[in-house]
């Protein structure tokens, strides 16, 4: 087999010296491959205390998902949600959001939801990406 690959070690290690555990990218183990990615938006309805939108996968497994929520439309600051540790993000009007991502074997569900009733409809923007784990097939 021939001797070839790609290796990035931590900062201040060799990467040619180094120990595989030192290493953030090694290509001799398996890594997560991009199944599916995309943006979307996620409305939620004047006068509504919560609102989702779910996409499908459909791997048969969960995957890792990495989902990315803009702050607002005129912004290209983006917020990693990390699963069903709600991600908050201050609105400045007393109605902040809160984010969930939720997975299942087929699906992947992004909610919101708001401490009180919304009186403006409004719209979020967001970037997803779906992992596929080759070593689960």
């Amino acid at each position: 087999m021939a001797d070839f690959g790609i290796e990035v070690s931590r900062v201040g290690e060799d990467v040619q010296t180094t120990a595989t555990k030192n290493k953030i990218l090694h290509t001799d183990y398996p890594l997560h491959k991009i199944h599916l990615e995309g943006d979307d938006t996620l409305d939620v309805d004047i006068l509504a205390i919560d609102a989702s939108k779910t996409i499908a996968h459909n791997l048969g497994y969960v995957p890792f998902v990495f989902l990315y929520i803009q702050s607002d439309v005129g912004s290209s600051t983006r917020h990693l949600v990390r699963g069903y540790d709600p991600f908050a993000l201050p609105a400045g009007d007393g109605y902040d959001p809160r984010f969930i991502l939720s997975m299942t074997d087929t699906d992947l569900t992004i909610y919101v939801e708001f401490p009180d009733n919304v009186p403006d409809a409004r719209s979020y923007n967001f970037h997803y990406y779906v992992t596929s784990d080759d070593t689960e097939l």
